[in-house]
């Protein structure tokens, strides 16, 4: 595999700070049937707010090798949608794009011309496939999924759960196919009726990945594809402890302490905890909460290195 990118470090003119390049989800291995045509929409993030376009990676800039475009695909590079029309004999194809971002001008209209900040590869397999279905026919999500790029936060050590529903009125799902970070687990698959569910859970250990962290997936049947969809992981960056702050954990319990000068604006006579059991108490100069480890809302979570 060959893979160009462009993401050194550049300062940005209208800020005078580093520049965050943009995050794409990667699909996974996508579906299309002769004679359909078919949307694809790129998800798409960018922390700085910059403006994000995609378009075709260039063998002569060196992005790409045998990366001849396709007559049957089309790209919106504004709104990042690939357009498969139909018009393809069934066959596996390969696409490869770069997802760049722009700082937007107020005097000058942002242009396809417009230097990028960056540019970061992102490589699709499309597989077309016979098939004597409607176009219509395939696989759609039902409630309870999250939107497409739905943002989910995920504190250190919390559990992002959510679940992923389909319905398939014409062939059963057998499977949900999904692309996402390390340690993403995908559990309780099961078929009731035309429905089919899924649970996907992530729980955030110590790591070094990227701040923005996509999962995309896409419900398979034997010859029909949902239309994908991501979700992102936010792993927000935490500010340092205050000085003073102590926390120690026993056997049963855990006991934090915090100096009431990183309490501001906080009546403390309204604190109260989830439970009489764990009580809070402050003096002069802290505050002091015991945290039972079963009880108060705490919540065990086991991680693997």
């Amino acid at each position: 595999m060959y893979v160009s990118l462009k993401a050194g470090p550049v300062v940005r003119a209208n800020g005078r700070k580093l520049n965050q390049p943009p995050y794409v989800g990667l699909f996974p291995p996508l579906r299309a049937r002769v004679n359909c045509s078919h949307d694809f929409r790129l998800s798409v993030k960018d922390l700085d707010g910059d403006k994000v376009r995609c378009r075709l990676a260039q063998p002569e800039q060196g992005e790409c090798i045998d990366c001849t475009p396709y007559p049957f695909i089309q790209l919106h590079k504004e709104e990042c949608i690939l357009t498969f029309t139909g018009e393809a004999p069934a066959g596996q194809y390969f696409i490869y794009l770069m997802v760049e971002d722009l700082i937007p001008s107020r005097q000058i209209s942002l242009t396809t011309d417009s230097p990028p900040l960056s540019s970061i590869p992102a490589h699709l397999s499309l597989t077309v496939e016979e098939s004597t279905t409607s176009c219509s026919d395939e696989p759609i999500v039902t409630g309870g999924t999250p939107k497409k790029d739905t943002m989910l936060l995920a504190l250190p050590y919390q559990q992002v759960k959510f679940n992923v529903n389909f319905m398939s009125q014409l062939e059963s799902v057998l499977e949900v196919a999904v692309v996402g970070p390390p340690e993403l687990y995908r559990v309780g698959f099961q078929l009731v009726g035309p429905l089919a569910m899924m649970t996907m859970s992530w729980v955030r250990s110590g790591n070094k990945l990227a701040r923005l962290l996509p999962i995309c997936f896409a419900a398979n049947t034997n010859s029909l594809q949902s239309e994908p969809r991501c979700v992102w992981l936010f792993q927000r960056e935490m500010k340092a402890l205050p000085a003073g702050t102590e926390l120690r954990c026993d056997k049963m319990e855990m006991t934090l302490v915090l100096p009431l000068t990183s309490l501001r604006n906080i009546n403390l006579n309204e604190l109260q905890p989830n439970s009489s059991t764990c009580p809070i108490t402050y003096n002069s100069t802290h505050l002091t909460a015991h945290i039972s480890l079963d009880g108060c809302g705490t919540k065990t979570v086991v991680t693997y290195t």
